[in-house]
């Protein structure tokens, strides 16, 4: 009877996790900072706001308003920065020989800094274009139909889903995925790369704080020093 009981038990454990698989509820990353206005919802449902530590779940969208950002972590210590006014949709997740993770960004940009793990990919899709991220740094941006991919570290490769082409963006380059069809790719300027890092660092603001000292010369004379330093 102790037997029959034990195999039930991890026929139900079996089943329960497999359905969990199956219908998304598994959580795909989580959201370990939200700078201002972050929401999230799943379709046909009302959105909700968005705290430290919540997990993210495949078919969730995830919104950010003005002046907004999510930092959104993966279990492999990747990173994506969902900058402001963006939305994100989570798609994939765990596959039979690899972890696949599938956003949609339906309009905005995002930073990302990815892990290179054998078994694990990230794409980020839109309407128009696929970017193929294993390993690598960069900013992918989606606007009116036009895509366009900073890289700053590694190599993506960026498919154009119109036209069916596909090229690679290299470190310090800069790819457009144009709404006919057409790609492009060369040197990203100065002020890109700049760009480009700034929204790696996006949500990183440390606080601002002061402390205010009073002083005394050898002669008695008072005299306030103030000091600013970040926490």
């Amino acid at each position: 009877m102790k037997t029959i009981n034990i195999f039930l038990a991890l026929v139900i454990l079996t089943t329960s996790v497999t359905f969990g698989m199956q219908s998304g509820t598994t959580p795909l990353a989580v959201v370990t900072k939200v700078i201002n206005s972050v929401d999230k919802k799943v379709p046909e449902s009302d959105w909700k706001k968005i705290i430290k530590g919540d997990p993210l779940k495949m078919k969730e969208l995830v919104r950010t308003g003005l002046k907004s950002v999510a930092i959104i972590k993966f279990t492999d210590k990747s990173i994506i920065r969902l900058l402001e006014n963006s939305r994100l949709e989570m798609l994939g997740g765990k596959q039979p020989k690899q972890t696949l993770n599938d956003m949609k960004l339906q309009k905005g940009a995002i930073g990302f800094s990815i892990t290179k793990k054998q078994n694990e990919q990230y794409t980020f899709s839109s309407p128009t274009s696929v970017a193929s991220i294993r390993g690598t740094k960069g900013k992918f941006h989606s606007q009116d139909e036009l895509d366009i991919l900073i890289v700053t570290e590694g190599i993506v490769n960026l498919k154009n889903l119109i036209s069916g082409k596909d090229t690679d963006v290299g470190s310090n380059q800069i790819g457009f995925s144009h709404p006919d069809g057409k790609l492009e790719v060369r040197d990203a300027t100065p002020d890109e790369i700049a760009g480009c890092e700034e929204s790696l660092k996006a949500g990183d603001v440390r606080k601002k704080n002061e402390i205010q000292l009073e002083l005394r010369d050898s002669d008695g004379t008072k005299r306030n020093l103030k000091i600013d330093y970040q926490e």
